[in-house]
């Protein structure tokens, strides 16, 4: 028979869920460092860098069409779907990345625009259309990395 005690004491370890070692931090089964340049991407980082390129695409289409609503929503996501996709895909980071000092390096190649050039056509479209579906970028493991990093074999890294 368990114990009063007993049994509030497994509760409060199934609430908890899984633990981490102590000597554990994000993106150390990857290789990347704990801190500094090459660590994993703070979530704040890569939300701000979210919300900045998003505010660019927003004020761009605000400036150029006309006031109604419908064209205006259909015109900032096709915008910011397009940002995304080129600057990944060209430059291995968006407006709003170099901003907040993260980039995108590809796993398979550790390419990033710091170290040897930008990521590839493929990747930069898988994340692209993930990171518009919104659901996939919000579940995360405990490297840091969305459903949409794990997808396009990516991650996003420090880079100052």
């Amino acid at each position: 028979m368990v114990e009063r005690g007993e049994s509030a004491s497994r509760r409060a370890e199934w609430l908890t869920g899984p633990s981490v070692p102590e000597d554990y931090w994000p993106g150390r089964r990857l290789g990347f460092p704990q801190s500094g340049t090459g660590s994993a991407a703070s979530l704040l980082r890569r939300a701000a860098g979210i919300v900045v390129d998003w505010g660019l695409v927003v004020l761009a289409v605000r400036l150029t069409m006309d006031a109604d609503p419908i064209p205006q929503n259909i015109a900032i996501q096709s915008g910011f779907a397009l940002l995304y996709l080129v600057c990944v895909w060209l430059l291995g980071r968006t407006p709003g990345h170099l901003l907040m000092g993260i980039g995108v390096v590809d796993l398979a190649t550790r390419r990033t625009l710091a170290s040897t050039g930008p990521v590839g056509l493929l990747r930069a479209f898988v994340r692209t259309l993930l990171v518009c579906l919104v659901v996939p970028v919000v579940i995360m493991d405990p490297d840091g990395r969305g459903l949409h990093d794990r997808a396009s074999g990516a991650a996003v890294v420090r880079t100052r």
